[in-house]
């Protein structure tokens, strides 16, 4: 079962439409259809894993109250795997050769993080226990060599430990779903944190691999440092974007 890959549309996974499932049973067909103002086909179409309209689908997660990430279904690793390979490309056009090292290592992570996601859930449980630990000593690190005013350091300090945290948050999600494409998805909805200088989330989230993430065996590691990874392509690609504006 594959989501649409029109940006329009959208359509449940697997999960999500047991989740629907429960919730008509809850309440009932008639009740949610007018809840959601949708017709009846629409969501039997939603609830047999097809496409609807994107604005029907979003309706029907938030009158139902629930997550878009529990709920939708995202693009398969095959379509994913074209819009690394155009990100990558980006990178590239740097002319540095330690981008293109990093592009090349990191196409091999995505390979070997499609055949086995069977420890994500131990590396989800770890991460959503350290986290707070980890953004803290990142934001420091981060931080350390900026010449700033106690009032002025003190705002970048909080900002960039709420945005490192959502950033943290990502990569959760990511796991969860097996699927990198929710970081693009949210990119595409201008939801990831754009408040600061990029080099200061990128220099985080490289503190955090290399000091934290790496101390995991690696079979543990690999899908958390791609999710990383991931992210570190992306704003490299729009901090190159900003300079040339």
């Amino acid at each position: 079962m594959t989501g649409s890959r029109n940006r329009d549309t959208l359509s449940a996974s697997e999960k999500g439409i047991e989740i629907i499932k429960k919730a008509q049973k809850r309440l009932g067909k008639a009740k949610i259809i007018l809840l959601c103002q949708i017709s009846e086909s629409t969501l039997e179409r939603f609830l047999k894993g097809k496409s609807i309209q994107r604005e029907n689908a979003l309706n029907i997660i938030k009158k139902l109250e629930l997550k878009e990430e529990d709920v939708l279904q995202f693009e398969d690793d095959t379509a994913f795997e074209q819009k690394v390979e155009e990100t990558v490309e980006k990178i590239q056009q740097t002319n540095s050769e330690n981008a293109y090292k990093f592009a090349q290592n990191f196409q091999k992570s995505f390979e070997k993080y499609k055949q086995d996601k069977k420890l994500a859930q131990k590396t989800m449980d770890w991460l959503k226990g350290n986290r707070e630990f980890f953004v803290k000593e990142a934001v420091e690190e981060s931080l350390k060599n900026l010449n700033l005013e106690d009032d002025e350091y003190s705002k970048n300090v909080e900002q960039l430990d709420k945005d490192l945290m959502r950033y943290l948050h990502l990569c959760y999600s990511c796991l969860k779903l097996g699927s990198l494409g929710f970081i693009d998805k949210q990119k595409q909805k201008s939801s990831i944190p754009l408040n600061m200088d990029l080099q200061l989330y990128i220099k985080g989230l490289t503190f955090i691999k290399e000091e934290k993430v790496k101390k995991l065996p690696k079979e543990q590691s690999q899908g958390l440092e791609l999710c990383i990874d991931y992210i570190i392509i992306t704003l490299n690609g729009l901090d190159i974007v900003n300079q040339y504006k």
